[in-house]
């Protein structure tokens, strides 16, 4: 069966249709996997032993939230606390990020990127972006459009599904996910 062929048998069947919300949750479960693989691979390729994912998505999170607490992090990471650490460990001993008491409440760590790591940041970012770009080329304007303005729906379903522990009156530490953050898993 072709490819072709399994995309039409599978739009014929309404459950899984891509206009019914069953179907468009199928197809972002499909597709934002291999997307991720796609990232990930540009990444070790343009950085090779520089960051992996769950550093860049580490120092991302700390560019949009400086002073975020190591359980901020892991929650974004949805990884346990000792994970989070290990990981901020070795970025603390590269010099990418600053770990630090906070002076209001003295049990608390606070986490901050420092020059070395928004350089890297950066860079990770543009590279990836570019070779992004590059397979967007070939697009339409139209169809780019399209895809941007589908991509900011799935960023309002992110948002919402991060809404909960702030409507019961807790804040949520991981806030709501930014469009370049978004993961399988």
């Amino acid at each position: 069966m072709t490819s072709g062929t399994a995309a039409r048998e599978w739009a014929a069947d309404s459950a899984t249709s891509p206009s019914t919300p069953e179907g468009c949750t199928r197809l972002i479960t499909e597709v934002v996997p291999r997307l991720m693989r796609l990232i990930r691979r540009q990444m070790r390729r343009h950085q090779p032993g520089r960051l992996s994912v769950p550093q860049f998505r580490t120092l991302l999170y700390l560019h949009h939230h400086p002073g975020a607490s190591l359980s901020a992090v892991a929650e974004h990471l949805g990884v346990a606390r000792p994970t989070a650490s290990t990981l901020v460990n070795r970025l603390v001993q590269r010099g990418l990020v600053t770990r630090n008491i906070d002076p209001a409440e003295r049990r608390r760590v606070v986490l901050h990127l420092t020059d070395a790591g928004r350089e890297d940041l950066e860079v990770a970012r543009r590279r990836t972006e570019a070779e992004l770009a590059e397979r967007l080329a070939g697009f339409r304007p139209e169809e780019l459009a399209a895809l941007a303005a589908g991509l900011r729906l799935l960023e309002r379903v992110a948002a919402e599904v991060a809404e909960p522990a702030s409507a019961e009156g807790r804040e949520n530490p991981a806030g709501p996910r930014l469009p370049e953050e978004v993961e399988e898993g």
